[in-house]
């Protein structure tokens, strides 16, 4: 699985710089279908083009799209790999493949497809963005930087490559620099949301909450559906001390895409557990949604199984609460700047509370 938030921020700029699938009339009713979140007629109409044209490598690739957006990475992968079996001279699908790879975990393969698709055509830029989210994934933040500047170098208009490689700065740190070049993509596509989304995690980096939250209610004006708008957002103002309205903005990226993140259900198990508020503290139901985290994660994320340990706590069950705390600290690559003292807390028979802002 993707674990780090750029590379997936990277990948969802790559996929917007690919020219979009399913340019057939045949496919007018998909992708009208599409673009109203209809996604079982758009799979309708995929699958009735393909039945009436088995080589209609236009209805894979969207297939393959609508698989991708709702996280059916096998099946994604299987339809693109058709395409590329019908015409291993488009590098387009080569490149959808390999973000479909990367979301798997088969970084090898996804790279393999990155080099195909630009051995096939040097000048697509995509192919040059899906190699630069596989090194950024790898962790080889120089060379996915290089990919970003050989992109930017072909199409010097093209946003999402600025995007892309403010991504790879924030994440090497260089955040002023990161600044610059998101300011160039917004000057390119001032209507994109995800680009508003990136610069309100740059000046997240920055410790400029303000500014943060300020660009991420941005990108929610222009795009309501996105949650990880609405995530992030909670997470800049639980930051900032303001619990009553990230506990909402955490409810509405629940409501939006239920099972697809723990980072909502865990942020809202913090605070009802350790909010300094006690109107805002529930333990019965941090509890609930703090195991809906550690499910989506097979209780393996040291956030999600902290906000647990938290919230036991809150309900005065400082066993489990020292149990999971420590399985939260094993957990971790890195440590926490807060781990040991929760688990003090909970060994004393103490909650945990965050102070008030």
């Amino acid at each position: 699985m993707v674990h780090d938030i750029a590379a997936c921020m990277a990948l969802a700029f790559v996929l917007a710089g690919q020219s979009k699938p399913g340019v057939d009339e045949n496919l007018s009713p998909a992708r009208a279908a599409l673009d109203k979140h209809d996604r079982a007629t758009a799979l309708a109409c995929c699958n009735t083009a393909i039945q009436s044209d088995p080589k209609n490598t236009g209805a894979y690739l969207l297939r393959g799209v609508i698989f991708m957006s709702s996280r059916e990475m096998d099946k994604a992968i299987e339809d693109f790999s058709a395409v590329i079996h019908l015409n291993s001279l488009d590098p387009e699908p080569l490149v959808y493949r390999a973000s479909a790879f990367v979301f798997t975990g088969d970084i090898d393969k996804a790279l393999a497809d990155c080099d195909q698709a630009i051995r096939v055509n040097p000048w697509y830029v995509p192919a040059y963005q899906g190699r630069m989210a596989v090194h950024q994934e790898r962790g080889e933040l120089d060379k996915a930087l290089d990919d970003c500047n050989g992109a930017i170098r072909l199409d010097p208009g093209d946003a999402p490559s600025y995007a892309n490689r403010a991504s790879v700065r924030m994440v090497k740190g260089d955040l002023d620099m990161a600044v610059k070049d998101i300011n160039v993509a917004i000057r390119l596509d001032p209507a994109s949301a995800g680009f508003y989304h990136l610069k309100g995690r740059i000046y997240f980096n920055k410790k400029n909450l303000d500014q943060a939250i300020e660009h991420c209610t941005e990108a929610i004006r222009l795009d309501q559906s996105g949650a990880i708008y609405w995530c992030d957002r909670a997470d800049y103002r639980l930051a900032k001390g303001d619990y009553q309205r990230a506990a909402e903005d955490c409810a509405e990226a629940i409501r939006l895409e239920p099972s697809s993140s723990w980072r909502p259900y865990a942020a809202l198990a913090e605070i009802r557990a350790t909010a300094p508020m006690a109107d805002l503290r529930e333990g019965g139901q941090a509890v609930i949604l703090a195991k809906t985290a550690c499910n989506l994660t097979g209780w393996k994320e040291p956030g999600a199984l902290s906000a647990l340990a938290a919230a036991f706590a809150e309900k005065g069950e400082f066993a489990e609460a020292v149990k999971w705390q420590k399985e939260a600290l094993k957990a971790r690559t890195s440590p926490a700047a807060d781990g040991p003292q929760r688990l003090s807390l909970y060994e004393q028979g103490k909650p945990f509370r965050r102070q008030a802002r």
